[in-house]
C-alpha cells in the first residue's frame, strides 16, 4: 500500500477469446473401403466405392452391381437431367445427414460357374477424417456376409458452465459454479467445497463502492473504490489454483493526504476439494497475501490465509435448489509492519480512518462464515454471514476525547467484533459468462485501534468468464462405419435420357417427363440446360410425353436396350394467347418509371401487375374486350386508362405520370374530396382554365389511391342571373368537370355530375368575396 495523490482505482481490462462451441453431434458419414473384389471368375475387378441409389421408392430393393447415374454433364451425346422433385424435397447427398450407402452382399449369378476362393480381404484403409483425441476405437470384426465394420464412439461431456435459461427449478446444472470475489469457486466472500470440471480457466473483473458520513468515527466522511482481477485454473477434479489483484483508493477528510491508495497488493492460493457422502463435499484453501508498503515501494507485509470448507448440494440427491456452504479460517502475518515507519523513517501512528483506509490490523484472525444460495433458472440469490475474531486483543481504544470521559462508550470484544451481513444474486442464463451483484451491511458498532473495520455498506458488481481451452466446446458422439462388399458386375438397365427446348432453342425448365405405361414417377428437367434422365426402364419401345404450364403438350419415341441410354429431343410451342396488353410508363420525359398497375375487364376479370424499372410490361389478357387500368408509382400522381384488346393484336397503354406536388391542393375525407382552391372557369361560361388542371390532376390520383368506386360533380353559382341560366350554367360546369375526368381516362360510369346552380350557397352573396366562394365545383364520394 502507498498514498496516492487525486488517485482514482485502476481500470482493468480482460479481453476473452470468443469461442463458438459446437452443439450436435456428428452423424454417420460413408467412408469408402480401400479394397473392393470381384468374384467374376476369380479376377479382381477395379475398385469401386459404394454409390447411393437416389432414385429408391419406399419398399424397392436395389439391383445387384447397381451404378445410379452420374451428376449431370450435359452434352449432345449425353444431355443428363435432373429427377423430378415434390416441393421441399432434397436430393441426398454424401453430405447429408441421411445419407446411408447401400451395403448388401451381391445376389450370386443366374448359373453360378465354380469360381477359386477369394483372398482374405486386405485391411480397410484409415478414414481421412481425423477422430478426435478421446476416440475409443473399436476392433473390426468381419460379419457374416464378409464385410468388415469399424466403429469409433466418443461419450459426451455436458458443458462446464452451461446457461442455465432453458433450465427448470431442480434441474443440475442450475448451480453453475463461478469465481468469488478473490477468485476460487464460491459466492461473493465465501468459498465453495467443490471445484467444478477440470481443466476450466475462471477470470473474473470486479468493482467495489463505499461512501458515508461519520465513519468510522464522528465527523469523517469516507468513500473508497476498489478494483479486483483475478485467474483461477482446475488442473485436476479435486484443485483449484488461483490469484488476483486489488488496486484501489479512499477519500477522507481525516486522512493525510486525502486520498490513500492501495496499490499492487496480491495474492495466491490453492484449494483442494472432493465429494464425501451424498450431497456433502469437503475442501480446504490455503491463501498467500502480500500488500505494497506504506511510503516506500517494494513488499511492506504478507500474509497467510489456510481455512477449511464444507459444502452441502442439496441438488446431487434431490431436485431442491439449496446449496449451504462453511468456511473457518484465520489469517496470520505481520500487517502491523505496514505503518511500522513512514517515508521519512520516522514511527507512524495512524488514524482511525487511515487504518480503514490502508486495511491495517494489528491481530491475527480467526474468519468464520454461513453462507446459503437457492440455484434457479436465470438466477441464484444468495445470503451470507461473515465473522472476524481478532486473536489476543489486551485492550480496546476508541478514539474519543477525552478518553475515559462519560460520553465515550466502552468497547467490548463483542460491539468491536468486524462482522457483516452479504445479499446478492448470481445471473448465469448465459452460457460461460456470470453476473455477481451483491450488497454487503456492516454490523459492527465500534471501532476500535488495530482491529478490521466493516463499513456500514458496500456495492459489489462483478462479472466472470469461465473458459474450457482444452475440450473447446462440448466433445461430440462420432459413429464411423466402413464397409468391403463382395460385388459381381451386372448390365445395367436402360434408361431415356435427352433435352426439351421451346421454338427458339432455349432450354424448358421444369417442364414434366413421363414415360407412358411405366410405373416409375415422372422427372422434371433441369433449371440450367432443360436435360433430364428418366428411372431404369425394361427393354422396349417407349413413348414420352412432356408437358408444361404455358405450352403445348409434346411427345417423343423411342426405344431403350439394356446398358444404353436412348436419347430424345423435344421441343415445346407455346399455346397463344387470345389477347395481350403492352403497358408503358414515364415521367412524361421518356425516362422509364417502376409502377404497380391494377386491371379490370370483362367477366369481373381483375389483375394486379408490376411494372419493372425498365417501364415496360407485356402481359397475357383472358379474351378480348375492353379493360379499365389503374396506375400507380411512388413519387407520382396516380393515372387511370382504358384499352381495347382485339383479338392477335397487342393492346398499347402508354402513360406519362406527374409528379406528385409537395403541396396538396385536396383533402379526401369519407363522404367527400375537399378543394383547398376552387376550379375556375371563364366569365360566365363552362370553359376550365388552365390554371385548374394541376387540381383535376390531384382528383385523379386521389381516385386511383382510394379506389372510388363513384363520385358525383355537384356545380354551384352565385344569385348573379336569372335561376334558370345559373342552373344550366352549373350542370354545364358540372359536365365539363366530368368530361375531363373521362378525358383523364375515369370510367363514365363511376361519374354524375348535377348542377344546383344558386340553390345551395356556403356564404352570403352580399359580398364579392361571398359570391366567389358560392361560385364553386364539389365532389361528393358515393
Amino acid at each position: 500500500m502507498r498514498p496516492a495523490r487525486l488517485w482514482l482505482p485502476l481500470v482493468v481490462s480482460i479481453l476473452c477469446p470468443a469461442l463458438q462451441n459446437a452443439r450436435g453431434q456428428a452423424l454417420p458419414q460413408p467412408t469408402p473401403s480401400s479394397d473392393w473384389s470381384s468374384f467374376n471368375g476369380g479376377s479382381p475387378a477395379a475398385p469401386q466405392p459404394p454409390q447411393p441409389q437416389p432414385y429408391a421408392q419406399p419398399g424397392d430393393q436395389p439391383q445387384p452391381g447397381y451404378q445410379p447415374p452420374s451428376a449431370p454433364q450435359p452434352s449432345p451425346q449425353n444431355p443428363y437431367g435432373q429427377p423430378y422433385q415434390q416441393p421441399g424435397y432434397q436430393q441426398p447427398t454424401s453430405q447429408s445427414p441421411y445419407f446411408q450407402p447401400y451395403a448388401q452382399p451381391a445376389s450370386p449369378p443366374a448359373n453360378p460357374q465354380p469360381t477359386p476362393a477369394p483372398a482374405a480381404p486386405a485391411a480397410p484403409a484409415p478414414s481421412a477424417a481425423a477422430a478426435p483425441a478421446t476416440s475409443s476405437p473399436v476392433a473390426a470384426a468381419p460379419s457374416d456376409d464378409g464385410s468388415v465394420v469399424t466403429k469409433e464412439t466418443v461419450e459426451p461431456l455436458p458443458s462446464s458452465s452451461p446457461g442455465t435459461a432453458d433450465m427448470r427449478v431442480g434441474d443440475r446444472g442450475t448451480e453453475r459454479l463461478t469465481s468469488s470475489s478473490m477468485g476460487p469457486t464460491g459466492l461473493y466472500k465465501l468459498e465453495a467445497a467443490d471445484i467444478g470440471a477440470p481443466g476450466v480457466v475462471r477470470m473474473a473483473l470486479a468493482g467495489q463502492l463505499f461512501s458515508a458520513g461519520d465513519f468510522p468515527v464522528q465527523q469523517a466522511d469516507t468513500s473508497r473504490q476498489l478494483g479486483i482481477l483475478t485467474l483461477a485454473y482446475a488442473p485436476l477434479k479435486m484443485l483449484e489454483v488461483y490469484g488476483g489483484t486489488m488496486n484501489g483508493a479512499t477519500e477522507s477528510n481525516q486522512t493525510t493526504p486525502s486520498w490513500l491508495g492501495e496499490l499492487g497488493d496480491w495474492w495466491v492460493g490453492a484449494k483442494v476439494g472432493w465429494p464425501v457422502i451424498g450431497g456433502l463435499s469437503l475442501g480446504g484453501d490455503l491463501r498467500l497475501d502480500a500488500f505494497s508498503a506504506v511510503g516506500a515501494s517494494g513488499l511492506g507485509a504478507a500474509a497467510v490465509q489456510p481455512s477449511l470448507l464444507a459444502t452441502y448440494d442439496a441438488l446431487r440427491v434431490s431436485r431442491i435448489p439449496l446449496r449451504v456452504h462453511l468456511n473457518v479460517g484465520g489469517l496470520f502475518g505481520n500487517l502491523n509492519a505496514l505503518t511500522a515507519t513512514n517515508a521519512a523513517g520516522q514511527p507512524v501512528q495512524l488514524k482511525a480512518s487511515e487504518q480503514f483506509a490502508l486495511g491495517y490490523t494489528a491481530y491475527d484472525q480467526i474468519r468464520a462464515g454461513l453462507g446459503v444460495e437457492v440455484p434457479l433458472p436465470w438466477v441464484t440469490p444468495f445470503l451470507e454471514y461473515e465473522a472476524l475474531f481478532p486473536l489476543g486483543v489486551s485492550s480496546f481504544q476508541v478514539p474519543c476525547s477525552p478518553p475515559g470521559s462519560a460520553s465515550c462508550p466502552t468497547p467490548t470484544y463483542l460491539n468491536t467484533l468486524p462482522n457483516d451481513l452479504d445479499v446478492g444474486v448470481r445471473v448465469t442464463a448465459l452460457r460461460d459468462v456470470s453476473f455477481l451483484a451483491a450488497f454487503d451491511l456492516g454490523t459492527q458498532q465500534l471501532f476500535s485501534y488495530g482491529i478490521p473495520t466493516t463499513p456500514p455498506w458496500e456495492l459489489f458488481l462483478g462479472v466472470a468468464y469461465n473458459w474450457d481451452p482444452a475440450k473447446i466446446g462440448e466433445e461430440k458422439v462420432v459413429l464411423r462405419t466402413r464397409t468391403i462388399e463382395k460385388k459381381v458386375a451386372e448390365e445395367k438397365p436402360g434408361q431415356v435420357v435427352g433435352t426439351v427446348v421451346d421454338q427458339d432453342g432455349k432450354p424448358v425448365a421444369a417442364a414434366i417427363v413421363t414415360v407412358d405405361g411405366s410405373k416409375e414417377p415422372p422427372v422434371a428437367t433441369s433449371a440450367t440446360d432443360g436435360s433430364f434422365r428418366s428411372y431404369d426402364l425394361p427393354d422396349g419401345p417407349a413413348s414420352v410425353t412432356v408437358t408444361k404450364d404455358g405450352y403445348e403438350t409434346a411427345t417423343a419415341q423411342t426405344t431403350v436396350e439394356k446398358g444404353k441410354a436412348a436419347l430424345v429431343a423435344v421441343t415445346l410451342r407455346e399455346k397463344p394467347h387470345p389477347a395481350t396488353i403492352k403497358i408503358t410508363v414515364h415521367d412524361g420525359k421518356d425516362k422509364p418509371v417502376a409502377a404497380s398497375v391494377r386491371i379490370d375487364g370483362p367477366g369481373h376479370f381483375k389483375q394486379e401487375l408490376s411494372v419493372p424499372a425498365s417501364g415496360e410490361l407485356s402481359a397475357p389478357l383472358p379474351k378480348p374486350g375492353s379493360y379499365a387500368l389503374r396506375v400507380e408509382a411512388a413519387g407520382f400522381l396516380g393515372r387511370v386508362g382504358r384499352v381495347m384488346a382485339q383479338q392477335g393484336q397487342p393492346a398499347a397503354a402508354d402513360f406519362a405520370l406527374q409528379r406528385a406536388p409537395k403541396r396538396a391542393l385536396i383533402v379526401v375525407t369519407d363522404k367527400k374530396i375537399l378543394l383547398k382552391k376552387q376550379i375556375h372557369f371563364a366569365n360566365n361560361k363552362a370553359t376550365i382554365l388552365p390554371d385548374s388542371n394541376a387540381i383535376l390532376a390531384q382528383v385523379v390520383d386521389a381516385l386511383v389511391k382510394h379506389h372510388v368506386e363513384k363520385i358525383r360533380i355537384e356545380g354551384h353559382t352565385d344569385n348573379v342571373g336569372s335561376k334558370t341560366h345559373n342552373l344550366a350554367l352549373s350542370q354545364e360546369r358540372a359536365n365539363a368537370v366530368m368530361q375531363y375526368l373521362i378525358d383523364a381516362g375515369v370510367p363514365a360510369d363511376k361519374l354524375d355530375a348535377v348542377g344546383y346552380g344558386d340553390a345551395k350557397p356556403v356564404a352570403p352573396n352580399m359580398t364579392a368575396r361571398g359570391r366567389a366562394l358560392n361560385r364553386r365545383v364539389e365532389f361528393d364520394l358515393l
